[in-house]
């Protein structure tokens, strides 16, 4: 009897461990080096248009996206990179709820948008 009561402590003990681990952890951020914007994007005034990646480093798809975003065509587009991991609140601000999503910004405001962007294709006619 001692002994199933001392295994159910530690499996619990062991289990509450795992959680503290899970809840307290940082997410990994996102490397935002390939942006060519880093202000806020109601005060983008370049001549370009406002390509914004709205994303986290735990989205499956975001390495497909930021491949394929190196091929942005930079002289007629700036970049904005949006990590959920420090910028969370701008995200939920515009309204973007799958990552990664990537949307052209006109006047502060999203005019278009593409989740899991797979292909720069999809942006060609932007």
């Amino acid at each position: 009897m001692r002994m199933k009561i001392l295994i159910i402590t530690l499996g619990v003990l062991a289990l509450l461990a795992v959680l503290a681990f899970l809840f307290s952890r940082k997410p990994k951020a996102v490397d935002t080096s390939l942006a060519t914007y880093a202000g806020r994007i109601e005060d983008y005034r370049g001549d370009k248009k406002l390509v914004v990646v709205f994303t986290a480093s735990w989205a499956s798809v975001w390495k497909v996206t930021v491949e394929e975003l190196r091929k942005l065509d930079f002289t007629r587009f700036d970049l904005r990179i949006v990590d959920d991991s420090t910028e969370r609140s701008e995200i939920k601000r515009h309204g973007v709820t799958l990552l990664p999503t990537v949307a052209l910004v006109e006047s502060g405001r999203i005019t278009k948008s593409i989740p899991n962007l797979m292909s720069i294709d999809q942006i060609k006619d932007w």
